[in-house]
């Protein structure tokens, strides 16, 4: 048996032939929009050279050819065509080939260009269906489309034939081969390829470019054009075998007119060569593709012949070079990848190393590169690069990575740079001197113009490989004299013995080198062209370069000569060779020490010479004077400029400055010119200019024997001799007056003196030579010489004496390291007594300190012999250094001051202070050595003593004082505070050395706790000064002891209302004993960075003390204090437990947002402790505890709940606020407390025991009773949430037992016992009421089959299915008798065509309105729907099975419809009853509808279905249905679908006002609203949306709230609590006893001596009801006592009595009359005791209307005035009708404007917007509605009524009285249809006015308006 095997349709990736080439035509385009013809032509002449043609042949063939024997899809292509014609035949293997898209078939070829598989594609620019014919027997068509060639399909879109094997077909359709051009060209051993040119009237999917009469002009042109002439030329180059093209056009009239034929002309010897060398290099490559050769065996070669192409007009020579073969030695990884690259087969293509160099041998040329043919890629070159590149498909670019990268670099370096060299090397031997720059230069590569970073190397690596092997190419041009105008010879050497031009030229140079015989490129574009190639190791021309050059010249020239017999000829030539050398020197730095050898010194005799370093020359020329004799020591002035030499050259440079040695060297000592004045001016102007500033006696050696100084005596001493005179150069004035009292010789410079040199260069050049009179030493030698003989007597002025002080005074160093020179300065007159006048010291001299005041010293100090100096600062250390000594100044206060300092005046005691305090002071801190340690201690001693300190009418010592900072010694009362004189910074210091009190004693700080613990209800005082003590003991670091002695002290005053005052009344905080708190044991004070709230007291206020918030401390001082610095966990659970536990009903919403922000910082700091998870540890034992309490806080302190009913991640699809109370979803703004959160019981995930849990909560609270709206909308949350789970990972543990699932009737029921519809069909037939069925899934988001879901459960609580209970029996007898026949049952076609429309299936999607996420399933069944077999039959009957047997009591039922499945071959068959019409019975159709609904297992009505059914499938119609089918209609009702909002809800007694609940978003209640139109009370379904947050009056408790609802308008309305009813019983408690009337009958029936029954009077409902008494109580004292709340009383108290009215019937009658009658009774106590309230609330509102009514510019309404004018207006109305019926339109239109204006002016009055006269001064229409625009709720078509009589020009009739009318007749405008129009709007403007301002306009009311109203003629009556 044969093996059964899978049935598969067609199917897999596909690309249509025309999309291919399509894109390929668009690669090969690039950047251009088409492909132009010289691509066209390329491709073809390409394709021939491969083929081995030698001739290529265009023809445009314009001619229209017959279309009678062709076939009909073909006649399109015998319009005008491009054809083409080669000497070469195709091959079966190109045949083959040729039909690949894209794949290239010569790619395994290196002898083929073609690599691609593209070039032929570009045909199809021109044409859709290419064709070839090949050796006039192949023909071959291709047809991409389909649709021209017979048989062409999508997978082989052509045709071929042989047409030696199909003789008929030349016959047959002889029309077809016309276009072939017999008689044109030789068909046999030629191909001719056909391309007709696409036409407008073709349908192409390649192109869009068509071909029309001016198109092909355009195309015969392009063939003409030069450039394209130009173009086949250069194809000529490369081409292996081709050597010929030719165009041609055949015009219509079939006559051949030839355009051009190209030939190309090589030397037959050097094509033979060439042939030999392509045969060569094939076999070889092939060989090494086969691996019997290696790369290296390759043969290399290179060819170079002379090239022309040749046309009728004009011809081009070539100089072409080609190479064979890998030149040179290949790199070792240039050798590894060749061998992967060509052998191993890398890249699929093979290629050739071939390449070529074409330079044109006349004219320039644009360089372009060739893959045989050319490319369109410029290089930028002057020659043309070939080469068998790796090419782009596109053919626009090279390939620069990959492998092919690589390989066009290896082709690059080893073939193209090889065959380039071998063109240059050619080219040398065919250049003359006259072409050298018009040709050969240009050949040379240049980088700068190449066009990219390949040729660019192409470049560099030419000039490096013309480098490695030495090629004489470079062009050297030469002169044989200097004077000679023109070059006689060329001549080309290599780049190593080559001298190349860099920068600007210097012709004179480049010409003499060339003559001396050196090799200079005078082409300056050569050198440029080897510099931008960056070609290594080049010479330039440089002056360095010419100097070397020059040296190896030298020799030969027999030096000295004069120049005139050099080389050179004149000095002019030798002076532009020396500026060249010296050019390189710049002014900086002159270094020419390479002149050394060169023959270029030309000296002052007039000579020529070499430079030499041992005997240097000189370019001083100005000092030539100083060695008259010796000329040809100096450079000759025509070239001593050119030398810019310093005066510190070095001796051993060839040229060189005049320098001291060297005139000493070259004078002769005997001469007579060195006395002459001027040779000694000159001498001192060469040594100004030579000698450095700072000149050395060194520097003045070499001329110290030369008589050069200057003196006094007119006489020039010898710079030997300079000791014996004194410079006064440096000395002052003033020092210079007093020195010249001494007589002492002096330096006269004044005798050598010119413009060059003046006294200070002298003085200057002297210094080392002479005596310096400002040098102090100098002048004591001379002073203590000649006072050693005889002291003058001199008496000096003070001027005089501070001078010389100051001079010696200078000198200190000097003085101390030679005793000889102080005698000499204590005998000069020049120190300062106390007297003022100048003395010398030769006796005993005391100094004193000038800060004493003098007055009672100066007199005991002065009886002694003794002289008393002033002191003076600056020159202390001279008088030190003089042996003058002072009197100490400690020793002055001690002795002769603080013994009478109390009998001293006021004034000099401070002055004494002073003197201490900046003085002594100082001075014993800052120079303690000058005094011995017993005087500073006797000092302080004394000081400490002294009484100078005031303080009440005495003197007392500092240390009874202290200072402003220890102000906490006010406590204690010991010591005084400082006087206000002495608070002054400047003062501290002396009063510490006084004894002033600084610090404060350890004991002392306990006792100031102490007194601060006493101070009692002085609390800001003592918060002052425990903060003081605070910072002082932190400060002060104090022991251990004395911080716990000052920690248990209880001096922290408390600070209150830290927090939220409801916070605290909620829970109190923990409190001392008194108003005091010690530190040890208190929490610190830490606030939040956001809020002033304190952040560890808001975790603690109950369990802990806390600090202020100013006890600050740090965290050593924390420890040692005993402060907690963070709270303990115990603390912050049992603050966390008291809070829990607390009634929040009373909290304020902000109250409720703190409560939140506390609990958050709970969770914070819960979230860092212990994490042990040990019952020995009692931080995660106290956390333990919080997990049965309620601290999950919510919704900004709204929802307070359990932690194990938090669930962190819940899906988002699933709605968690209907699972409330249940099930709570972690906000994620709580995500960082998920850790803390699962320790506590929380969820991670939601599980299905998650949702299971909720359904069982569900059960408990309702019963066995029906669940309210929002229990169901919970269950369906639950249910969805608890299959859904199942679904995504049904390997997970479900252990909830039992499990309830609601019914259909809203009932919590046991799973197992329910019963899941999974047929529909089966549920309609079958029912039995002993079963409750499961609600309907599809009403918990669940649109799958129920049988899906209900096997996710675990056995054991799976609902029943249906389908298992009960199955359905089809017998049938017959089928239609059309089936059988051969056109088959045209009714049962009708039912396939629709039933298997997509619009259908869309139709279907969009009536079930399932989630697009849940349709998945659904299309899959409406698939499997339309892929059904129908069948239709005659008879069918069914028969209900339950459990395998027959229903008991049912009967064989007759079935319309029935859908069958094969389970083995899954395929479905719909029978369907035979009618004569379709779609005929209603029966059958609705059959058919139920079929497709239960299938599809989804909710739509069947009416809908029969309406998609009986539209055939039509589109519009569909549409139609879709649009008139609102909403979806349920053929079975399920009580777990929530109600539509907005409708009437059928049973108020089920809903009832609950005044201390806060309705939660998403929940289900009752709106109650007064419809306007009969004032009855109606209550609706709603949904809460949100609170209200932006209500203005804050609500007493949760009565007035207001809140968003959704009551089904498409946008939330604003809704009272008042309003708003919940569902629910008054006491549910109640029920929980009571049994359904059903349950009781079956007890009467079963059993009735079972008394077993739970009466109400079982359930004590006393404390509920006293609760709720007490509630309602509070709510009506709160709500009546506030005088906002007056307008709401009398709602509310109508509305608590409604929720208590109870009938006898009702199930809680008793208990509710109980509460009915307490609350009637507290109504009427609040009433009577509140009845002043309501009178305050009056007076308010009419204050605030009063206010409103000023601020907006309002005035009293008149609401009588505006009844009257709305009287008016009512009865005006009818007589506008009349005149409207009887033609007077303009009247009518009239009368009617002043309707409205009365009506405007009613509207106005009674809104305060103006007085009654004020608005009937007004007369138009338009200032009235300008006054109703301040009304914000009016009416909002008012305006475009108001504005249809403007538009009509109503507004502006004077009046409706014809006699007042300027006009004799009415005007034609106001016709019947306007006044119609009018009038219908006047009659809507008083309707919705009178209504606006609450006026009956039913009433009659003929009372007559006031005269002072009615005083207008406007309001008369017609």
């Amino acid at each position: 048996m044969a093996e059964r095997k899978p049935k598969f349709s067609k199917f897999g990736q596909f690309e249509p032939p025309t999309t291919r080439i399509k894109n390929i035509i668009l690669q090969y385009c690039g950047d251009s929009s088409t492909i132009g013809m010289a691509e066209i032509v390329k491709e073809l002449i390409q394709n021939a050279d491969d083929a081995r043609a030698t001739q290529v042949h265009l023809i445009l063939d314009k001619r229209y050819l017959p279309a009678d024997k062709v076939w009909d899809e073909w006649r399109g292509m015998q319009g005008p065509a491009f054809c083409a014609y080669n000497n070469a035949v195709f091959t079966a293997e190109d045949i083959q080939a040729i039909q690949k898209l894209g794949v290239g078939s010569k790619s395994s070829d290196p002898d083929k260009t073609g690599q691609f598989g593209i070039g032929f594609n570009v045909m199809y620019q021109l044409t859709d269906c290419p064709s070839l014919l090949s050796d006039g027997k192949d023909l071959c068509l291709f047809d991409p489309h389909s649709k021209y060639v017979p048989g062409a399909t999508v997978t082989c879109p052509g045709g071929h034939i042989n047409l030696c094997e199909d003789q008929e077909f030349r016959k047959t359709w002889k029309d077809v081969m016309i276009g072939y051009l017999p008689g044109f060209v030789q068909q046999e051993g030629g191909t001719v390829f056909r391309f007709p040119l696409r036409h407008q009237y073709m349908v192409s999917d390649i192109s869009q470019i068509f071909y029309n009469e001016d198109s092909i002009k355009d195309l015969e042109y392009e063939l003409r054009n030069l450039e394209f002439k130009s173009f086949v030329h250069n194809c000529l180059l490369f081409t292996k075998t081709i050597s010929r093209v030719g165009a041609s056009v055949i015009d219509t009239d079939g006559k051949l007119n030839t355009l051009f034929e190209i030939k190309r002309k090589i030397n037959p010897g050097m094509l033979k060569d060439l042939k030999e060398a392509y045969k060569k290099t094939s076999e070889s490559m092939r060989l090494v593709l086969e691996g019997k050769l290696s790369l290296s065996e390759v043969p290399k070669r290179c060819v170079t012949y002379k090239l022309t192409t040749i046309d009728d007009n004009f011809s081009t020579d070539w100089m072409v070079n080609q190479s064979f073969g890998f030149h040179g030695e290949l790199e070792p990884e240039d050798r590894s990848f060749l061998e992967e690259f060509l052998c191993q087969d890398v890249s699929g293509k093979k290629f050739s190393p071939i390449a070529g160099v074409a330079a044109k041998l006349s004219g320039p040329v644009q360089g372009a590169a060739f893959c045989f043919l050319q490319l369109p890629i410029k290089t930028g070159l002057s020659v043309h690069i070939n080469g068998h590149f790796a090419i782009h498909s596109s053919r626009r670019g090279l390939w620069t990575n990959t492998a092919f990268g690589s390989w066009n670099r290896i082709l690059q370096r080893y073939v193209i740079v090889p065959s380039y060299c071998s063109l240059l090397k050619t080219a040398t031997k065919a250049t003359k001197l006259g072409n050298v720059a018009l040709w050969y230069n240009r050949l040379l590569p240049d980088c700068s113009t190449a066009t990219d970073a390949f040729f660019q190397e192409i470049c560099k690596r030419v000039y490096l490989f013309i480098r490695d092997y030495d090629l004489k190419v470079i062009p050297i041009t030469r002169s044989m004299t200097v004077s000679a105008l023109v070059a006689h010879k060329l001549e080309f050497h290599s780049i190593a013995e080559t001298l190349f031009l860099a920068g600007l030229r210097n012709v004179d140079v480049e010409k003499m080198l060339l003559v001396l015989g050196h090799n200079v490129c005078s082409h300056p574009e050569v050198s440029l062209r080897l510099i931008f190639a960056k070609t290594p190791d080049l010479q330039f021309l440089s002056p360095r370069a010419t100097m070397e050059c020059l040296r190896k010249s030298a020799e030969p020239m027999g030096l000295p000569k004069l120049v005139n017999q050099t080389p050179f000829l004149s000095p002019e030539n030798v002076k532009k060779l020396l500026e060249y050398c010296l050019i390189q020197n710049s002014e900086a730095e002159k270094n020419y020490q390479a002149l050394h050898g060169v023959p270029l010194c030309f000296t002052a005799d007039g000579h020529l010479r070499i430079f030499d370093t041992e005997h240097p020359v000189f370019v001083t020329l100005e000092y030539r004077g100083l060695l008259p004799h010796r000329p040809d020591l100096f450079l000759h002035p025509e070239v001593a400029h050119l030398f810019s030499v310093r005066s510190d050259t070095k001796a051993y440079l060839p040229v060189r400055q005049l320098c001291l040695e060297d005139v000493s060297k070259f004078v002769e000592e005997d001469a007579k010119y060195i006395h002459e004045p001027t040779w000694v001016e000159l001498m001192w102007r060469f040594m100004k200019n030579h000698i450095g500033k700072n000149t050395t006696r060194l520097e003045l050696r070499p001329v110290e024997h030369l008589p050069l100084l200057p003196t006094s005596s007119g006489r020039f001493y010898t710079m030997a001799e300079g000791k014996h005179v004194f410079s006064l150069a440096r000395t002052g004035k003033e020092m210079a007056a007093v020195l010249n009292k001494l007589g002492l010789p002096s330096l006269d410079p004044k005798q050598v003196l010119s413009d060059d040199v003046t006294d200070h260069d002298v003085e200057t050049i002297a210094k080392p030579c002479v005596l310096d009179a400002s040098e102090l030493s100098d002048l004591l030698e001379v002073l203590a010489v000649s006072w050693s003989r005889n002291q003058p007597s001199v008496q000096f002025t003070e001027e005089e004496a501070e001078t010389m002080l100051h001079f010696v005074n200078t000198g200190l160093r000097i003085i101390r390291t030679s005793s000889v020179f102080k005698d000499p300065i204590r005998r000069l007159p020049i120190f300062e007594t106390i007297g003022g006048y100048y003395s010398s010291v030769d006796g005993e001299a005391v100094i004193l300190d000038e800060s004493i005041p003098l007055r009672g010293v100066t007199n005991s100090m002065m009886r002694s012999n003794c002289v008393l100096l002033r002191e003076r600062k600056s020159y202390l250390e001279l008088y030190r250094v003089l042996g003058l000594r002072k009197k100490s100044t400690v020793l002055v206060y001690v002795d002769h001051i603080f013994p009478h300092f109390p009998e001293l005046p006021p004034e000099i005691r401070d002055a004494h202070l002073l003197c201490i305090r900046d003085t002594v002071l100082p001075m014993l801190s800052t120079s303690p050595m000058e005094l011995s340690q017993m005087s500073q201690r006797m000092f302080s001693m004394e000081l400490k003593k002294l009484p100078f300190i005031p303080f009440e009418d005495q003197l007392l010592p500092a240390s009874c004082f202290y200072p402003p900072e220890l102000v906490l010694l006010d406590l204690l009362d010991r010591h005084h505070p400082l006087p206000e004189q002495y608070l002054d910074e400047k003062w501290r210091e002396m009063l510490e050395v006084a004894g002033l009190k600084t610090a404060i004693s350890p004991e002392e700080y306990v006792q100031c706790g102490l007194q601060i613990a006493s101070m009692g209800d002085d609390v800001e005082i003592a918060r002052e000064k425990a903060q003081l003590l605070l910072d002082e003991i932190v400060k002060n670091h104090c022991s251990n002891g004395i911080l716990y002695q000052i920690s248990t002290i209880p001096f922290i005053p408390v600070e209150k209302d830290i927090l939220n005052e409801a916070l605290y009344q909620l829970c109190p905080p923990l409190e001392s004993k008194d108003s005091y708190i010690s530190l040890r044991g208190s929490l610190i004070y830490q606030s939040h960075h956001k809020q002033d709230i304190l952040k560890h007291g808001v975790l603690t206020w109950t369990s802990c003390l806390t600090l202020p918030s100013w006890v600050k401390l740090s965290r050593e001082m924390i420890h040692e204090l005993g402060v907690k610095f963070i709270p303990d966990v115990e603390a912050v659970v049992k603050h966390c437990t008291m809070l829990a536990e607390a009634s929040w009903e009373e909290l304020s919403d902000d109250s409720l947002r703190l409560m939140q922000f506390i609990f958050n910082c709970a969770y914070d700091f819960l979230s860092q402790c212990c994490m042990c998870f040990s019952k020995s540890c009692p931080e995660c034992m106290a956390v333990a505890t919080l997990r049965k309490k309620e601290i999950i806080i919510l919704s900004e302190g709204k929802i307070k709940t359990l932690p194990s009913k938090l669930v962190l991640n819940l899906p988002d699809e699933v709605d968690t606020d209907t699972l409330h109370p249940h099930v709570y979803k972690r906000p994620i703004d709580m995500v960082q407390h998920d850790d803390l959160f699962r320790r506590l019981g929380a969820q991670s995930i939601a599980k299905a025991d998650t949702f299971a849990q909720v359904l069982s909560h569900l059960r408990f609270e309702c019963g066995e009773n029906t669940m309210d709206l929002n229990q169901r909308a919970t269950a369906s949350t639950a249910m969805y949430g608890l299959f859904v789970t199942l679904r995504n990972d049904p390997s997970q543990a479900f252990m909830t037992r039992p499990l309830f699932l609601p019914s259909d009737k809203a009932v919590m029921t046991l799973s197992f016992e329910l019963i899941a519809r999974d047929n529909e069909l089966v549920a309609k037939k079958y029912k039995d009421d002993t079963y409750d069925y499961l609600c309907k899934l599809t009403a918990c988001n669940l649109y799958r089959n129920a049988k899906d879901y209900v096997l996710l459960l675990p056995p054991e609580v799976r609902p029943i299915l249906l389908s298992d209970l009960v199955q359905e029996d089809i017998n049938i007898d017959s089928l239609c008798e059309l089936m059988e026949s051969e056109e088959g049952c045209p009714y049962i076609e009708k039912y396939k065509n629709v039933l298997g429309s997509d619009n259908m299936s869309d139709a279907l999607v969009a009536l079930a309105a399932v989630p697009y996420n849940e349709s998945g399933p659904l299309r899959d069944r409406l698939e499997v729907l339309q892929a059904a077999n129908v069948q239709c039959f005659n008879r069918m009957k069914s028969q209900l099975l339950v459990k395998g047997k027959p229903l008991e009591g049912a009967k064989m039922s007759e079935k319309y419809c029935h859908l069958q499945v094969d389970p083995e071959e899954c395929f479905y068959t719909l029978y369907i009853k035979h009618n004569h019409e379709y779609p005929g019975d209603a029966n059958v159709t609705f059959a058919v509808a139920d079929v497709i609904k239960s299938h599809l297992n989804v909710e739509i009505d069947s009416g809908q279905v029969v309406k998609l059914l009986r539209c055939s499938g039509d589109l519009e119609q569909t549409e139609d249905i879709l649009a008139g089918e609102g909403a979806t209609l349920n053929a079975q009702e399920d009580l777990l679908d929530g109600p539509t909002l907005g409708t009437v809800v059928p049973d108020r007694k089920l809903f009832a006002m609950h005044p201390n609940v806060r309705l939660q978003p998403k929940e289900y209640v009752s709106y109650l609203q007064t419809n306007k139109s009969t004032g009855q009370e109606i209550m609706v379904y709603a949904r809460v949306v949100n609170e209200n947050v932006e209500q203005r009056i804050r609500a007493v408790g949760n009565m007035f709230k207001e809140y968003k609802i959704d009551i089904g308008l498409g946008y939330p309305v604003a809704a009272h609590a008042l309003d708003l009813y919940r569902e629910g019983r008054r006491f549910p408690d109640l029920l929980k006893g009571q049994k359904s009337s059903d349950e009781q009958e079956d007890d009467e029936d079963t059993d009735e001596s079972d008394d077993e029954d739970v009466s109400r009077d079982h359930v004590d409902l006393s404390s509920e009801i006293g609760q709720t008494t007490a509630i309602l109580t509070q709510l009506l004292e709160e709500t009546y006592s506030d005088v906002r709340w007056v307008p709401l009383r009398e709602k509310m108290a109508t509305r608590l009595l409604k929720t208590w009215e109870c009938s006898q019937d009702d199930y809680d009658a008793t208990e509710a009359e109980t509460v009915l009658r307490h609350l009637q009774q507290e109504i009427e106590r609040v009433e009577r005791q509140y009845a002043g309230v309501v009178s305050l609330y009056r007076e308010q509102e009419e204050e605030r209307r009063k206010i409103e009514l000023a601020e907006r510019g309002l005035v009293d309404p008149d609401p009588e005035c505006a009844r009257r004018l709305f009287a008016i207006a009512l009865r005006d109305l009818p007589t506008a009708d009349v005149m409207l019926e009887t033609g007077l339109t303009e009247w009518c239109c009239s009368l009617c404007t002043e309707v409205v204006r009365k009506v405007l002016i009613g509207t106005i009055v009674n809104h305060g917007l103006a007085t009654p006269e004020q608005a009937l001064a007004i007369h138009s229409l338009q200032p009235l509605l300008a006054y109703t625009m301040r009304l914000q709720k009016r009416p909002i078509q008012l305006v475009a009524d108001v504005d249809v009589f403007r538009r009509t020009s109503a507004d502006y009739i004077e009046s409706f009285d014809p006699s007042s009318r300027r006009y004799s007749r009415p005007e034609v405008t106001y016709t019947e249809q306007v006044a119609r129009k009018i009038v219908d709007v006047t009659h809507r403007v008083v309707t919705y006015l009178a209504g606006f301002n609450e006026i009956d306009l039913t009433s009659k009311n003929d009372d007559v308006v006031d005269e002072n109203m009615n005083s207008e003629a406007e309001v008369k009556s017609s």
